[in-house]
C-alpha cells in the first residue's frame, strides 16, 4: 500500500467509539468494565479472531486476550476453532449481562 493511501475500515460501527464518550470523560481511561462491555458489543452480532477484536475495541493484542480468558470463564463468550483460526462469539449469558450493563448506563 502506498504512502499516504487511507486504510478502509473493517467496520463502519465500531464496538468502542470515543465520539460516544461523555465529554466529561476525555482523555480518561475506560474501566475494566467498560472494556469488557466494548468486547461482548462486538461479539454479539459475529464471530472474530482476537486481532480483530483487538483493532475494533482499541485495545492492544495482549489485553485483548487477558480480557477473553477473563470472559470465557464467566461463560460470556464462547471460543469456536476451526482448522487455523480461533474466534470467538458472546454467548447468550453475555449478551443478557451487555442488556444489564447498557441499561444501568443510559439510567
Amino acid at each position: 500500500m502506498a504512502f499516504g493511501t487511507v486504510m478502509p475500515m473493517i467496520n463502519s460501527y465500531p464496538a468502542w467509539d470515543p465520539a460516544e464518550q461523555d465529554p466529561e470523560s476525555k482523555g480518561k481511561r475506560r474501566s475494566h468494565i467498560e472494556v469488557q462491555a466494548s468486547i461482548l458489543k462486538a461479539l454479539a452480532s459475529e464471530y472474530l479472531t482476537i486481532n480483530q477484536l483487538a483493532i475494533r475495541v482499541n485495545l492492544n493484542r495482549v489485553l485483548a486476550k487477558t480480557y477473553v480468558k477473563e470472559l470465557s470463564q464467566k461463560g460470556r463468550i464462547e471460543r469456536k476453532k476451526t482448522k487455523r483460526l480461533e474466534r470467538y462469539s458472546a454467548t447468550q449469558r453475555g449478551v443478557a449481562w451487555l442488556k444489564r450493563f447498557e441499561s444501568l448506563v443510559r439510567d
